[in-house]
C-alpha cells in the first residue's frame, strides 16, 4: 500500500521560481564535485530507505549498514515524514477545528519559541487558541506547556529574549509570555501573510521576536499544507546556514549564483547530472508526493552537511561535539528530531 503522504501541488497564486533569477538560473554551467554529488545522492535513497524499513515495514533495527546513519540522528527527506511536522500538521493545518489565524500562530510559537511540535499533545484540543483571553486559560497554557525547551537548530534564545523586552518581562509563567506577544501582534501577522502577493513578501513580517526570515520561511513551509494558505512551497526557497554550507560542500563553481538559485537549479538538473529519480527512493508514496522540490533540496542540504562534517571526523577519528547522537541505548539508529 502507498503511503499517502501529503500531496503538494502548486497553487493558483504560485510564482514560478519565486525571489530568484530564472534566466541566470536556466544559462548557469554549474560545477560539481562528482564524489560529493554521489554521496548526496546515496545519502538521499539511504534515508529513505530507513524510513521505510522502520515506519513503514515496520523491521527491527539496525535499518542501514551505513554506521554514520546509524549513530546519528538525520531529519527525514520529506519534512512532512519528521515526527514534530506530523504532530504540527496533525493537530493544526488539518485541523478543522483550528482555524486558519490560528493555525498561522501555532506554527509561530512553535517555530520561533519552542522547535518542539509535541508540546501541544499536552493540550486538549491539540492546538493553543489564541481567541482564548480569559484567566482560567492562561493558567491552562502555564501549566500544559513546559517552559524550557532548546534545540541547537533554531534560534529559539533570541526569539525568547525579543518577545520578553517587548512585553516588559511581566511577572508571567513563560509560556504565557509567547502566547500575549502573538495575541499582541496577531492581526498584524494575519494581515501580512493573507495580503502577501509572494512567500518572499510574507518573510518581511516587522515584528519583534519573529523578524528573521528563515524563521518565517518555516512557518510558510507548514502553511503550504493548509488548504486555506495559497502559497505551495514548491516555488519558493530560502536557504538556512546549515544548507548554505552543505551547497557549498558540493559546489566547486556557483556560475555565479546565490544559494537559492542553486537550488532551483539543482530541482531542474539534477536528474541529468547522475542517476537520480525520486520515485524510486520515494517509492512508498503516491505518485503526486514522488517529487524532489526546492523545499525538500533546502531540507537536504542542511542534513547534508552534517554528514559531511561527521564524515570526516570519523575518518580522522575526533570525537563529535555536537549533539547528534541518540538519547537511549534502544535507539540504536536513527530517529527524527
Amino acid at each position: 500500500r502507498k503511503l499517502r503522504g501529503d500531496k503538494m501541488k502548486n497553487k493558483p497564486a504560485d510564482i514560478p521560481y519565486c525571489g530568484v533569477n530564472e534566466n541566470k538560473i536556466k544559462n548557469a554551467k554549474v560545477v560539481l564535485n562528482q564524489e560529493l554529488l554521489k554521496k548526496y545522492r546515496d545519502y538521499q535513497y539511504n534515508r529513505a530507505d530507513i524510513y521505510y524499513k522502520k515506519e513503514i515495514q515496520k523491521f527491527p533495527a539496525p535499518w542501514t549498514t551505513n554506521p554514520i546513519l546509524q549513530k546519528y540522528s538525520f531529519t527525514n527527506v520529506k519534512r512532512e515524514f519528521d515526527k514534530e511536522s506530523k504532530i504540527l500538521l496533525n493537530n493544526v493545518i488539518y485541523n478543522k477545528k483550528c482555524d486558519f489565524l490560528n493555525a498561522v500562530l501555532n506554527s509561530i510559537f512553535i517555530r520561533a519559541f519552542y522547535s518542539k511540535a509535541h508540546i501541544l499533545n499536552n493540550l486538549e484540543e491539540g492546538f493553543i487558541n489564541f481567541h482564548e483571553t480569559s484567566k482560567s486559560y492562561l493558567d491552562y497554557i502555564g501549566e500544559k506547556i513546559p517552559s524550557n525547551i532548546s534545540d541547537p537548530a533554531y534560534l529559539v534564545s533570541g526569539s525568547r529574549r525579543a518577545a520578553f523586552f517587548d512585553l516588559g518581562y511581566p511577572d508571567l509563567k513563560k509560556p504565557v509570555i509567547f502566547f500575549n506577544f502573538l495575541q499582541k501582534y496577531s492581526k498584524e501577522i494575519e494581515k501580512t501573510i493573507l495580503e502577501a502577493k509572494n512567500p518572499l513578501e510574507a518573510t518581511k513580517i516587522n515584528i519583534p521576536a519573529i523578524r528573521g526570515k528563515f524563521t518565517i520561511y518555516q512557518v510558510l513551509m507548514d502553511l503550504g499544507y493548509h488548504p486555506e494558505f495559497k502559497f505551495s512551497n514548491n516555488e519558493f526557497v530560502l536557504s538556512g546556514p546549515g544548507c548554505s554550507l552543505g551547497i557549498s560542500f558540493l559546489c566547486e563553481d556557483m556560475s555565479g549564483l546565490n544559494d537559492e538559485e542553486f537550488m532551483f537549479w539543482l530541482r531542474d538538473n539534477i536528474s541529468d547530472l547522475i542517476d537520480f529519480n525520486p520515485k524510486e527512493f520515494l517509492h512508498f508514496c503516491d505518485e503526486d508526493n514522488q517529487n524532489w522540490s526546492v523545499n525538500d533540496i533546502e531540507n537536504s542540504f542542511c542534513e547534508f552537511s552534517k554528514y559531511i562534517k561527521l564524515e570526516k571526523l570519523q575518518n580522522e577519528n575526533i570525537r563529535c561535539k555536537q549533539r547528534y547522537y541518540k538519547h537511549s541505548k534502544d535507539e540504536t539508529t536513527l530517529d527524527d528530531f
